[in-house]
């Protein structure tokens, strides 16, 4: 690699970018995409445990890092053995594990470099999130996760946003979903929409299949007045 390209990626890769979600993702994606306000605490639960399972993994492997440029240390540490004109072979070779060792090191220290700025950025997420759970917190206190009337307006939210977009811009609507809908308990708003567009289109049907039969019986009842006038045209002219 040239001088002058190395130069370019150190100065560009100098700028810091986080490793981890934006505020704004964590904010609007991440919590804020849930319908209701104790989703977005449940949300806040989640995925504090799984950050919190994340540092504790982060932490061991710190340790193991640590403790294997410990034991580099300690090798390296050790005198160079083999000086003398009879060992010369020897001595080059443990000059040569000497280096090695000592990029051995050097990679360590990378990872523990890059280790600990995981740890950071996932330290930052978990702090975003517990100010996002208390502010939360303010509106409504969490509740348990099975708490029945939570659940209800978790469910007629969630499934009322997609009903409606799909109304909205005119996309067919999947049968899974409206089966879905109606599984809900019977106050639930978004079924009670479903179930009062069902009925009009049933109704809707049902006038139309009553308009074809009623066209259908002043068809046959033109088809016979138009037959008996042509009877009594036809024994008039004695035919």
């Amino acid at each position: 690699m040239s001088i002058e390209l190395n130069a370019e990626i150190e100065r560009i890769a100098s700028h810091d970018l986080k490793e981890r979600h934006s505020y704004f993702q964590l904010q609007h994606f991440l919590i804020g995409k849930e319908p209701t306000v104790q989703a977005k605490l449940w949300r806040c639960v989640q995925e504090l445990k799984s950050r919190k399972d994340t540092l504790e993994s982060i932490k061991l492997e710190i340790e193991d890092v640590n403790d294997d440029i410990e034991l580099i240390n300690i090798q390296l540490g050790k005198p160079i053995i083999g000086s003398t004109d009879d060992d010369v072979d020897q001595h080059q070779e443990t000059i040569i594990k000497f280096r090695k060792l000592q990029r051995q090191r050097y990679s360590l220290e990378l990872r523990l470099k890059s280790l600990e700025k995981r740890a950071k950025d996932t330290e930052d997420e978990c702090s975003f999130i517990v100010a996002s759970f208390n502010s939360l917190e303010r509106i409504e206190k969490i509740k348990p996760q099975d708490d029945f009337e939570a659940q209800k307006e978790y469910w007629n939210e969630k499934l009322g946003q997609e009903y409606n977009l799909r109304m909205l811009f005119g996309m067919p609507l999947d049968l899974e979903l409206i089966k879905t809908i109606l599984a809900l308990n019977s106050d639930a708003p978004v079924k009670m929409d479903v179930v009062s567009t069902i009925e009009a289109v049933q109704a809707k049907i049902t006038a139309q299949s009553k308009q074809r039969e009623y066209e259908k019986i002043l068809l046959e009842v033109k088809k016979s007045s138009e037959y008996q006038s042509s009877k009594v045209n036809r024994e008039k002219d004695g035919i």
